[in-house]
């Protein structure tokens, strides 16, 4: 694996009253076809917290990670989250994530590329691709 991986974030816009943040941003996509106008744009700011899955065997919370953004994508369209929340994909360093999530604990688990529950519905999945295989981010780190 990579320097970086790929995870999820439930997104939660902050309401403030105010200047800002009260509401996103109003503007359609003909707005910025030309040159975009920074006066258009205008802070909004967002709780955020990793998508994490339980272990069905041994009942621990583990980070969800992905080796591609596809495999990203593909997982955040079948992620049910709450009606207030939005998912974003984003890129980080595996050296990141254990500083930031696991705080240097290189025994943090985690789960690599989970299948989609569409997949695994539908069929195009092997057997093998559904049971979860954790890691440790201590592996990942030692991937590179």
């Amino acid at each position: 694996m990579g320097n970086f991986v790929w995870v999820l974030l439930e997104l939660n816009q902050v309401k403030k009253r105010g200047v800002g943040n009260a509401s996103l941003p109003r503007m359609s996509p003909e707005d910025l076809l030309d040159q975009p106008d920074y006066r258009l744009y205008r802070p909004v700011e967002f709780e955020a917290r990793y998508v994490c899955d339980r272990s069905s065997v041994t009942d621990d919370l583990r980070l969800v990670v992905f080796t591609k953004p596809e495999k990203a994508y593909d997982y955040a369209g079948d992620s049910i989250v709450g009606d207030e929340e939005d998912i974003a994909v984003i890129e980080v360093s595996t050296k990141d994530l254990l500083h930031r999530v696991f705080r240097g604990n290189r025994n943090g688990l985690c789960v690599v590329d989970p299948v989609p529950l569409s997949a695994a519905i539908a069929g195009h999945a092997d057997r093998h691709e559904l049971v979860d295989v954790p890691a440790t981010i201590g592996e990942l780190l030692s991937d590179e």
